[in-house]
């Protein structure tokens, strides 16, 4: 499986937004495995899915609670925001030395030669649904610093 999703197990996948999302709909290629019989050989296909965002329904609103400056010894922040909708908000870093784990944001390691301040990214998104209808709600960013 390759592209903006993340296998969930049981053969489920979710999307998983990340730097490279542009705006355009999801695609993901897949693996399709035909595991064979005495009379039938093994094969394996590969499938290409086209998820577009709803843009129908219900519109929702991302509140993305702010991000304060941090010193260089910080090694990671609680990231909190919600969706009008209630349904739940992801996090990718777009900037900086850092990654999400479990919507906290885990310092990685500044770079040796970086100038300070550093400037790290941080997108809230939610993706919407079909049943019932909910608008994909637009990237709500924000950029803070880590400061000497």
């Amino acid at each position: 499986m390759s592209g903006q999703v993340a296998p969930l197990g049981g053969n489920r996948f979710c999307v998983e937004l990340d730097r490279t999302y542009n705006g355009n709909p999801v695609k993901a290629c897949l693996a399709v495995v035909a595991e064979g019989t005495p009379d039938i050989r093994y094969s394996v296909q590969p499938l290409l899915i086209t998820l577009s965002a709803n843009t129908t329904g219900t519109p929702q609103a991302i509140h993305f609670t702010k991000i304060a400056d941090v010193g260089p010894g910080a090694r990671s922040l609680p990231l909190e925001a919600i969706s009008s909708s209630g349904l739940p908000v992801k996090f990718y870093v777009e900037i900086g030395p850092a990654i999400i784990e479990n919507n906290r944001l885990v310092f990685t390691g500044i770079p040796p030669n970086a100038r300070f301040p550093v400037e790290v990214k941080v997108v809230a998104w939610q993706w919407g649904t079909c049943e019932p209808p909910l608008f994909k709600l637009e990237r709500v960013s924000q950029t803070f610093k880590i400061i000497k």
